[in-house]
């Protein structure tokens, strides 16, 4: 499979183990209900990618919820085969 497009957002950090192993333990409802929409928003996406070289930084401007900690993840979408 090839890549066909490639996105980056700034995800909050607290809200990783949601996105890639489903667990939303510790989060409030609100985040979750943030993470569900931010999800169904992006929902072209088929494959989340965090680069093993990630680090969290400080942001205002989180994809969703209030300013906190974030890290640079990849949405990807891969080219249709037939």
């Amino acid at each position: 499979m090839n890549i066909k497009d490639t996105y980056r957002y700034q995800f909050p950090a607290y809200a990783l183990p949601a996105l890639f192993n489903g667990d939303d333990s510790g989060m409030e409802q609100e985040d979750i209900d943030n993470l569900e929409a931010f999800l169904k928003r992006e929902s072209y996406i088929d494959t989340w990618d965090c680069p093993d070289e990630a680090e969290p930084y400080f942001t205002w401007n989180p994809e969703f919820g209030l300013a906190c900690d974030c890290v640079d993840i990849i949405g990807i979408i891969w080219e249709q085969t037939k």
